[in-house]
């Protein structure tokens, strides 16, 4: 098992973005790169074991019980039309976390761009995951976060191999799904839950682009908007 890795995850949707992830990435990195393949296409498989190791996995069979109408109905209101969908994909995070190479490993969103070494990521002390505050205050209004609980971005994560917090989060999801808009919302009922030490991660490791942080290491690209720019660069880059 290699030491230090980044870790990403990819389906046939998303394979889009990982040739501009790697870009940024490989930049200002030199770390193994594996890649949980949740069902690429053939083109976006041999693009990926060009890059890393490729890791393929089936995304987490949900309960059976749906979630109760009410509850369905505020999150279609507030999501993308392809929501569920891709909600199994966001609920099999911690499971795809599980099956890292590394002992010690960097997550990140495909919409992450990566602009500075990572290397303090890979300094967590064993069971401990580093988080970054979701600022978002829609979260709150559109009744997915109540207000005296703090909301965490999972876009961008530091652990080791079998971290406890890992575990704890994908026995919360195994247990019960249907109570969970997405892989953040469970985990935030495990924090409170198991009442783990949580180290907020500082802003310039996962920065939303309205935070205009001067010495970001990773700027996340969050929400429509932060694909379209994605895409824009690519365009630009493509055509220039």
């Amino acid at each position: 098992m290699q030491d230090k890795g980044a870790l990403v995850f990819c389906d046939k949707t998303q394979e889009i973005f990982l040739p501009w992830w790697y870009d940024h990435y490989s930049k200002t990195n030199d770390y193994p790169v594996a890649i949980i393949d949740f069902g690429m296409s053939e083109k976006g498989k041999k693009w990926a074991n060009s890059i890393g190791q490729r890791i393929e996995m089936e995304p987490v069979k949900l309960e059976l019980e749906p979630p109760p109408d009410f509850m369905l109905d505020e999150w279609k209101a507030f999501t993308r039309s392809d929501y569920l969908k891709a909600r199994p994909i966001w609920l099999s995070k911690p499971f795809a976390l599980q099956k890292t190479p590394f002992e010690h490993t960097v997550y990140l969103d495909l919409d992450c761009e990566v602009k500075a070494d990572l290397d303090p990521l890979f300094r967590v002390p064993f069971g401990l995951v580093p988080l970054a505050q979701d600022t978002l205050k829609c979260w709150t209004m559109r009744g997915i976060t109540v207000p005296e609980h703090q909301r965490y971005n999972t876009g961008v994560l530091a652990y080791e191999k079998n971290c406890p917090i890992v575990d704890a989060w994908a026995a919360m999801i195994e247990e019960c799904s249907c109570h969970f808009w997405s892989e953040q919302e469970a985990l935030m009922e495990t924090l409170r839950q198991k009442e783990f030490t949580v180290i907020e991660l500082p802003e310039r490791f996962n920065t939303f682009p309205d935070q205009k942080i001067d010495d970001s290491h990773v700027i996340h690209h969050i929400s429509t908007s932060g694909k379209l720019h994605i895409i824009r660069e690519m365009l630009t880059k493509t055509c220039t």
